[in-house]
């Protein structure tokens, strides 16, 4: 059986449209040629919310600037390259539900519209995990984290009951 080269990313987006991105980048590279795969989530090494595009190491010079002369001609949907995009984090704990509290934390930042990754190691909860979001995203997601402390429970409640009887079936009575 043939050995299976290594592959490494020349693409990795964590946006709304990462998804989309991937696909036309993976697009892109296939009609140039290249074996380009696109990695989700749900891959080793993909934190929670990104999308990948991986080469076979001999394609990466390749892959890269074709990616770089697709970007500079507005081809590929628009990116952000800019260190504004640079992840920070907003939320780290080592606690024993550290893991549950970083699943409420992104997704209480994605319900507000802004972009969250989680970092931390699923397999193995013991370890520390972290919520990152955009540098340029980071005074809002703060803020969002802190109106959602200062609401406390008696707010999820309200907003729970306000929002009771719109999840019922069709046809429901």
């Amino acid at each position: 059986m043939p050995e299976q080269p290594d592959f490494i990313t020349v693409f990795r987006s964590a946006d709304v449209e990462a998804d989309l991105q991937a696909g036309v980048v993976q697009k892109m590279l296939a009609e140039a040629g290249l074996s380009a795969l696109v990695f989700d989530d749900s891959a080793e090494d993909v934190p929670e919310g990104a999308c990948e595009v991986r080469v076979p190491a001999h394609q990466v010079e390749e892959a890269e600037a074709l990616i770089a002369a697709a970007e500079g001609s507005g081809s590929l949907l628009p990116l952000d390259t800019s260190h504004a995009k640079d992840l920070v984090t907003i939320f780290y704990s080592d606690r024993p539900d550290a893991e549950m509290e970083a699943l409420a934390v992104r997704s209480l930042l994605v319900a507000n519209q802004v972009d969250a990754v989680i970092v931390g190691s699923f397999p193995i909860p013991s370890l520390a995990f972290e919520v990152r979001v955009p540098r340029d995203e980071e005074e809002r997601a703060r803020q969002v984290i802190e109106d959602a402390k200062a609401g406390g429970p008696l707010a999820a409640e309200e907003a729970e009951a306000a929002t009771e009887g719109e999840d019922q079936f069709f046809g429901a009575e």
